[in-house]
């Protein structure tokens, strides 16, 4: 039996959708349940998120709308305590939202159990252990590493804020947490899972301030900077993200290269352009990356500029680890390079900006 969960827009953005949930099997040490019949409410969720998302896929754009959102897969964990007993809900369950429907659901009905204390947590996207239509994370690798009353799942290896056999520059990963504690209380209404992000974004701009026209930027390579982790830990609680301080970007791999797809348009600047009209550098305007210290560290920016009235060309590098206005790109903010191109030098100002500068209502 398929039950399916009315659906109720908020005021911020519903975050991240899914698929249908399986059930969770009983461990031979779990107590057991109080079953089925025990509650008459079924268990409702109401996804949202604060912020858009960063597109999946390669996409590279923000996700701004619902009907953008609803190819994404929701993994939902959940364990509730009644009597000193732990019971589990979900493990690594899949949500989901139904287009023809028009309904959030999962699958095998759960109902609210009366005076227990209940945890949730939700990753997205789905961090499914197959490939089974393509809804598992594509740049890690997955592994249920809880039981069902303590769910939890551990993502090894995952790779963002680079390229090479596949596009990572966009890939965005999403966390929730909620609980409710009905010890003295009866609220059955649907539960908020308020997405946040996981990971940090940045973006890059740039001006001439230079006589000289600028034809094209080719060469753009971002290294030094930490683009491999684990995810553990991911249950009703928390999230944790454990970069590799080993694994730094040595430069072999490019945002855009030279025209590396075929399809990228070259930025052109004009001259004497203002501090009003930057230019995006890169073919990927938001750029994930992982949590991580900057300020002191060797990460640098790399790319090089033709220009019109000469055949040669200028290689320029950047420090970003010499700016320490912000030490750290840190989890759920982003932050914008702006960088100005003068006759003598370049130069990097870094600020934080809003994950998303306009307000979206659905």
């Amino acid at each position: 039996m398929r039950y399916k969960i009315p659906y109720v827009f908020s005021l911020v953005l519903v975050a991240v959708l899914g698929a249908g949930l399986l059930s969770c099997s009983k461990g031979a040490t779990e107590p057991e349940g109080p079953g089925a019949g025990s509650g008459t409410t079924p268990l409702a969720f109401s996804p949202m998120a604060g912020w858009p998302v960063v597109a999946q896929s390669g996409t590279r754009g923000l996700v701004t709308s619902a009907q953008e959102l609803q190819s994404y897969d929701i993994s939902l964990l959940s364990a509730a305590v009644l009597a000193g007993n732990t019971y589990g809900i979900f493990n690594n369950d899949v949500l989901t939202y139904s287009t023809t429907a028009g309904e959030w659901g999962y699958e095998n009905i759960r109902y609210w159990i009366p005076e227990a204390k209940y945890t949730f947590g939700a990753f997205a996207p789905y961090a499914s252990t197959t490939s089974s239509g393509g809804k598992n994370i594509s740049n890690g690798t997955v592994s249920n590493s809880g039981s069902a009353t303590d769910p939890s799942i551990t993502i090894t290896d995952y790779i963002t804020g680079k390229t090479n056999s596949f596009d990572a520059r966009s890939e965005d990963l999403l966390y929730a947490s909620y609980t409710r504690d009905n010890t003295y209380t009866s609220d059955y209404s649907a539960v908020p899972l308020q997405f946040n992000h996981l990971l940090a974004c940045v973006s890059f701009y740039i001006r001439n301030t230079t006589d000289t026209d600028i034809t094209h930027i080719d060469g753009i390579e971002l290294v030094g900077h930490q683009y491999k982790c684990n995810i553990i830990n991911v249950g009703i609680s928390s999230a944790v993200l454990t970069p590799d301080s080993e694994v730094v970007d040595s430069g072999e791999n490019y945002f855009d290269g030279e025209d590396r797809d075929g399809t990228a348009e070259v930025p052109f600047l004009p001259k004497a352009m203002t501090e009003e009209q930057f230019k995006s550098l890169f073919d990927c305007e938001n750029l994930t990356v992982l949590p991580q210290t900057v300020f002191g560290k060797g990460v640098q920016l790399k790319f090089t500029i033709h220009y019109s009235n000469s055949s040669e060309f200028v290689v320029y590098t950047g420090n970003l680890g010499s700016i320490e206005s912000i030490p750290a790109w840190e989890q759920g903010k982003k932050y914008r390079y702006n960088i100005t191109i003068s006759s003598e030098n370049i130069y990097f100002q870094l600020v934080e900006v809003p994950w998303i500068e306009h307000e979206i209502e659905l």
